[in-house]
């Protein structure tokens, strides 16, 4: 067995634990990348003062975010800072340790989830909605020809991904006729283990493993790609109740506060209980769970961010019912509100 391939095994072996109660990462993971770090407190006291920052960069090039000579690189998601949209000449693949940030991808809301991932193309236009001390996106920057091996290891499955990686490293900007393809792929991994573990050891070597791990981080990364490859093709892909999932998610993000799902379902011309149970079944959880996850979100940046009352935040994000508010934050938080925003402090 070629030496790299039996190092990147054997370093899977080592790291496929993962911490049930926080996610599939395992502590180190989270312990390195969980605390506010110095650029997340700044734009969290910015925006405390209603002076939020924008990033400006439309594009960004590959120079500005991977060290010199290196392939591949890990960012980690600036908390409370307000992207633009834009675009890059590498691949970005978007892992989500924690929390259920949002990324926005050729104008459609994706909301991931820990152990999903994005795979952006250079044509994707994207852009990332602020997020929260308890959200963890980590960035995986990747120049096209990284994937070498992994298009080594794929090339006899003809699938989304084995284009879709084709088309990346084949990716001429200069070429205006050229086919453009899928600019995005997303997996809903969450739950496979295999692609969980994977992903841990590529995260953990490209974060604490001194060395120059490329060749054992290439083969992990085929590895990896072999497996979403796999998934990919096993997918029963309905593409209307892709754009069910769209518009689902459009309406909580817009109408958490006074939504509901009798209306939801007359606006999309949908039996009540049909569209409950589509619901269910591509968000695995149901119409109730998904407004009260988003005001809970709304209210802990509301609680991190500003002065107003507590009473106040509880009516802002849809409960008249202060008594209500407690019991629900405490149960999704494990702390009441007050305790939240003194921990902040």
């Amino acid at each position: 067995m070629h030496y790299a391939l039996h190092h990147a095994i054997m370093s899977l072996k080592r790291r496929s634990s993962y911490d049930e109660r926080k996610g599939f990462m395992n502590s180190q993971l989270l312990q390195h990348y969980g605390p506010l770090h110095d650029c997340d407190l700044y734009h969290l006291e910015r925006m405390k003062t209603g002076h939020m920052c924008v990033a400006s960069e439309s594009f960004v090039d590959h120079k500005n975010v991977l060290k010199s000579g290196k392939q591949i690189g890990l960012y980690q998601q600036i908390r409370y800072l307000q992207g633009c949209e834009h675009n890059h000449n590498y691949v970005e693949m978007v892992c989500t340790l924690k929390g259920n940030p949002c990324q926005i991808v050729n104008g459609e809301k994706i909301f991931m989830r820990p152990g999903e991932l994005l795979l952006l193309s250079q044509q994707a236009r994207h852009n990332a909605i602020p997020c929260a001390e308890e959200d963890i996106t980590i960035y995986c920057n990747v120049l096209p020809q990284f994937f070498d091996k992994s298009m080594e290891m794929i090339h006899s499955t003809e699938s989304a991904l084995s284009r879709f990686l084709c088309n990346c490293r084949n990716y001429n900007p200069q070429n205006q006729n050229q086919h453009e393809g899928e600019k995005h792929l997303y997996f809903k991994t969450g739950g496979d283990l295999q692609i969980r573990n994977l992903l841990t050891n590529l995260l953990w070597s490209l974060t604490f493993d001194g060395c120059d791990s490329r060749n054992s981080d290439s083969f992990t990364m085929g590895l990896l790609m072999l497996h979403l490859t796999n998934l990919k093709d096993n997918e029963e892909y309905d593409f209307k109740q892709s754009a069910l999932a769209i518009e689902v998610m459009k309406y909580i993000d817009e109408r958490y506060v006074d939504g509901s799902l009798n209306d939801l379902a007359k606006q999309l011309c949908y039996e009540q209980s049909m569209l409950s149970k589509s619901i269910k079944r591509f968000t695995g959880s149901n119409f109730s769970r998904l407004i009260q996850g988003k005001r809970i979100s709304q209210a802990k940046i509301m609680l991190e961010t500003t002065d107003v009352s507590i009473a106040n935040i509880s009516k802002m994000v849809g409960y008249n019912n202060v008594g209500f508010f407690y019991q629900l934050f405490q149960e999704q938080v494990g702390c009441s509100p007050g305790e939240y925003r003194n921990q902040i402090i």
